[in-house]
């Protein structure tokens, strides 16, 4: 005999669980993006780069890694 799952983990193991739950978080992300302040900070080294479009690896610091899909040019 098959053992029961829990209520819990059916409803998190659930297909619209995760949509909703994934599209709650993308807008709670895009919300904090909009509404934060953008400050640039970049040594001269890294503005050679960017200007040339040259190949390179940026960096973030901790608390900066979340927003990180929303850097472009």
């Amino acid at each position: 005999m098959r053992k029961k799952s829990s209520l819990k983990k059916r409803i998190f193991s659930s297909h619209a669980v995760h949509f909703f739950g994934s599209l709650l978080f993308s807008l709670l992300m895009r919300g904090m993006f909009y509404s934060a302040r953008v400050r640039y900070q970049f040594s001269p080294a890294v503005v050679s780069y960017w200007e040339n479009n040259d190949p390179a690896i940026f960096c973030f610091w901790h608390g900066r890694m979340i927003m990180h899909p929303f850097v472009k040019k």
